[in-house]
């Protein structure tokens, strides 16, 4: 029986043999942590992380509201991936990552230019083994 470590993206089953279903599969290249830690976008509503490997990583980012017009009203014990989207009554929020050779970039906002907001989080930079 082999063993191993595999970590599926949220409604992808275990026995999946799609690459892109998972996370990690320890029976594929090793992602290494390069760099971690934790960010709060301000009322910009935008993070620029450095990483300066050269190349487009694999990442993970999960965020908080910390404020959307009262932040003593809107702070949310639960953390949200990137990218994610919630839609209300009358405005939508969102929060997108992208990923290039030497940064990320962390952006939140929304659809009411009224309001301000902001997140906070942590994020995961990976290196791959091989490269």
């Amino acid at each position: 029986m082999a063993k191993g470590i595999k970590i599926t993206k949220s409604g992808k089953d275990i026995s999946s043999s799609t690459l892109d279903d998972f996370y990690m599969d320890s029976a594929y290249p090793l992602l290494k942590v390069h760099s971690y830690g934790t960010f709060e976008t301000g009322v910009t509503g935008l993070k620029t992380i450095t990483h300066s490997l050269g190349y487009i990583p694999y990442v993970l980012v999960f965020v908080q509201f910390v404020g959307w017009v009262d932040a003593a009203s809107y702070i949310t014990d639960e953390f949200y991936q990137c990218d994610w989207l919630q839609e209300g009554a009358t405005v939508t929020y969102f929060g997108t990552v992208k990923v290039y050779d030497d940064d990320i970039d962390i952006a939140v906002g929304n659809t009411n230019e009224a309001r301000s907001g902001a997140v906070d989080g942590f994020y995961y930079i990976f290196k791959d083994e091989v490269t």
